[in-house]
């Protein structure tokens, strides 16, 4: 599906002019536009051979161009098929100045919330893929393990292309957390916000906190597709890993001496910070590591 905010239009600019300066057809004052008539011969960049050409100036260049009409400043770029863009595919939802617009479509978690939305697929170890037209994806950290990162200090991308295991670390509380994709993908980017605002992956992680973006092959879809989750199966897997956490809790500390649950006896956002270094990296190994979701 393509962008609503994709727009096309005709440009024409001088060829001859110092700078090149894209001007909108539907724009433009055609009367007011010497280039159009016989005034193009009074023009500075005009070439002596062109004086008796009939106009319009030969110096004169057309062209179709795309632009963003969400983006604060429009910036035409030149015109190609839809579909081999992020604008002309699903991939568009990943779009900052797409989410500014439409952030109700996927606003920010609700305390005491597991969501995942239905149009997505998960994995046993806390991820989710979005699977797009052409073999495209986006893939995230679902909303249990965005709460038990919550309180991150630093992102680092292991793995920024290529195809690979798509692979974050997370330091939370000076220790650090690697997640892991548990299959191999192209990776075509990174989400750039993430080494200088983290949260934002915590806050939003099925919209602006996507964390990777790939392509994957014909035939490696049939076989990950057997391995991920449908979303009610995440939401189950997300309740059940929560009461894990919290008998891990209460198994770690003495009873009435648990400063990590929260209101709703859910743990608190941010666990994986609040606790012992030995503590958390246990905590997680049960539940966000590639390990968790193989045992499962």
């Amino acid at each position: 599906m393509q962008c609503p905010f994709l727009k096309e239009a005709r440009v024409r600019w001088c060829r001859a002019a110092g700078i090149r300066k894209p001007i909108a057809e539907s724009q433009s004052d055609d009367a007011a536009c010497r280039c159009l008539d016989e005034r193009f011969r009074d023009c500075r960049w005009v070439s002596p051979e062109f004086h008796e050409a009939p106009p319009p100036c030969p110096h004169l260049e057309h062209a179709l161009v795309q632009y963003c009409e969400a983006a604060p400043l429009t910036r035409f770029v030149p015109f190609s098929e839809p579909l081999l863009t992020r604008c002309g595919t699903d991939a568009h939802k990943y779009c900052d100045f797409y989410l500014d617009l439409l952030r109700a479509a996927r606003p920010p978690l609700k305390d005491q919330e597991f969501s995942a939305p239905e149009d997505l697929f998960y994995t046993r170890n806390h991820w989710w893929i979005d699977l797009q037209e052409q073999g495209l994806c986006h893939l995230g950290a679902d909303a249990f393990l965005a709460r038990l990162l919550g309180g991150v200090e630093r992102a680092g991308i292991l793995t920024p292309r290529g195809t690979a295991f798509p692979a974050v670390v997370f330091t939370c509380g000076g220790t650090d957390f690697t997640v892991t994709f548990p299959a191999q993908i192209r990776i075509e980017a990174a989400n750039p916000h993430l080494r200088i605002e983290p949260r934002r992956m915590l806050r939003e992680p099925y919209s602006a906190g996507w964390l990777f973006r790939g392509i994957i092959g014909e035939g490696q879809m049939r076989e990950l597709k057997e391995s991920l989750i449908t979303a009610s199966e995440a939401r189950r897997l997300m309740e059940e890993d929560a009461r894990r956490v919290n008998e891990m809790l209460q198994s770690l500390r003495p009873a009435g001496a648990v400063p990590a649950m929260a209101d709703g006896g859910l743990f608190e956002e941010g666990l994986l910070g609040l606790l012992e270094p030995h503590e958390a990296l246990r905590l997680f190994h049960e539940t966000g590591s590639p390990a968790a979701g193989q045992r499962r």
